[in-house]
């Protein structure tokens, strides 16, 4: 991740992205008369570079396509995790309810106190792209009561086996988390995605329209839209980070629904 939406504000940095390539794109159509002296007059050279910027077109677009599409496939299923990962605090605290003192009390306190540290602590930290160890901590101690526990009758055992099952999908979830919270395109990936970006804008000041205004048209036109694309992928990398990052929401939740 490049980290632009840590810098500044989701609208601004669109509006920056969209400013500097299409500023790009209109400097080369402004510089049309010397770029064009400088290439001479090629034969068929419209017709050939009307061709050659729709192969880059379309093998950069693709690219450009599937990464914004990997993002946000990474980004919905961080949102799931992160709903499972409540969702299964909130059922091991229903199942711990009608354990007999002072485990159930033991049990309760750190659940909020891990609810409180996720809202309070981990999502600030994550956004500041901050690493975020605190939960460890928290779950280490949930763990190590829940099996400390020694339930003596039948109904205490079963409570037991469900609050365990429950304990081993609340696991599971935290884990796929913190796996997704430093997940993040690679950079050379980035380098690829900018410099082709620079490539093709910079290509479609070859093109030979009949006017001034049409060639400017085109040329930010096409420079808009990797634009969009970019500020999408940039703003989805990283699930927790940036201007479109996953929500603490259901965590927000949980604390309200066990300090009732």
């Amino acid at each position: 991740m490049l980290g632009w939406s840590n810098a500044v504000p989701g609208w601004l940095l669109s509006v920056l992205l969209i400013a500097a390539l299409t500023g790009w794109g209109a400097l080369g159509v402004l510089l049309r008369s010397p770029i064009q002296r400088v290439f001479g007059a090629e034969p068929k050279r419209h017709e050939i570079m009307t061709t050659a910027l729709r192969s880059v077109v379309t093998f950069y677009g693709l690219l450009l396509t599937l990464t914004a599409v990997t993002a946000y496939e990474t980004f919905a299923d961080a949102r799931k995790v992160v709903l499972a990962e409540a969702a299964s605090l909130a059922s091991l605290s229903r199942a711990v309810s009608d354990f007999p003192e002072p485990v159930r009390g033991e049990l309760q306190g750190h659940l909020r106190d891990y609810v409180d540290y996720m809202t309070d602590e981990a999502w600030p930290s994550y956004r500041q792209r901050a690493a975020v160890r605190g939960d460890n901590d928290v779950a280490d101690k949930i763990n190590l009561t829940l099996h400390r526990h020694k339930p003596e009758s039948d109904e205490e055992k079963a409570q037991s086996r469900i609050a365990l099952a429950e304990l081993e999908k609340f696991n599971e979830n935290r884990q796929l988390r913190r796996g997704f919270a430093t997940t993040e395109l690679p950079g050379f990936l980035w380098t690829i995605l900018v410099v082709g970006a620079a490539l093709v804008i910079s290509l479609t000041w070859l093109l030979s329209p009949r006017t001034r205004r049409v060639h400017l048209v085109v040329s930010t036109a096409i420079a808009a839209i990797i634009a969009l694309l970019l500020f999408a992928v940039e703003a989805m990398d990283g699930p927790f980070e940036g201007s479109l990052s996953v929500s603490p929401a259901p965590f927000e939740e949980l604390r309200e629904e066990l300090s009732g």
